[in-house]
C-alpha cells in the first residue's frame, strides 16, 4: 500500500515537471539555436528515460534544469556503454539519438 502511495506521488510529481517543463517552453517565444537543441534532447529523456526512472530512480527524473548537470552520466549511459535506455520499447530511433548527440556537442 505504501509503494502504491509513493509510486503515485512520484509519478504526480513527474506529470508535474512536465508541465512547469512546457510552460517554460512557451514562455520563451525567442529562443536561440542552442535552446531549440536542447528541448529537443529533454523530448527525448523525458519520453524514453523519465518513465523508468520515476519508478526506479525516483531522485533522478530529467528536467530543462538538471540535464546539462547530468549530460556526463547521460553520454556514458547512452552513447559509451549503450546501458540507457533500457528495454526494446524505449530504444532510441536514429533521430532521437541525433538529437541527445547535438545537445551532448553544444554543451561543451
Amino acid at each position: 500500500m505504501k509503494y502504491t502511495m509513493v509510486l503515485g506521488f512520484i509519478l504526480l510529481l513527474a506529470s508535474l515537471l512536465d508541465k512547469n517543463d512546457a510552460q517554460d517552453l512557451k514562455k520563451n517565444t525567442t529562443q536561440t539555436e542552442q535552446t531549440s537543441t536542447k528541448q529537443k534532447a529533454f523530448i527525448v529523456l523525458r519520453n524514453n528515460c523519465n518513465t523508468c526512472h520515476a519508478t526506479k530512480r525516483q531522485l533522478q527524473l530529467f528536467t530543462l534544469y538538471n540535464m546539462d548537470s547530468l549530460r556526463l552520466e547521460i553520454n556514458t549511459q547512452v552513447f559509451i556503454t549503450r546501458k540507457m535506455p533500457k528495454g526494446k520499447r524505449n530504444q532510441l530511433s536514429e533521430q532521437e539519438e541525433m538529437n541527445l548527440k547535438n545537445w551532448l556537442n553544444g554543451l561543451n
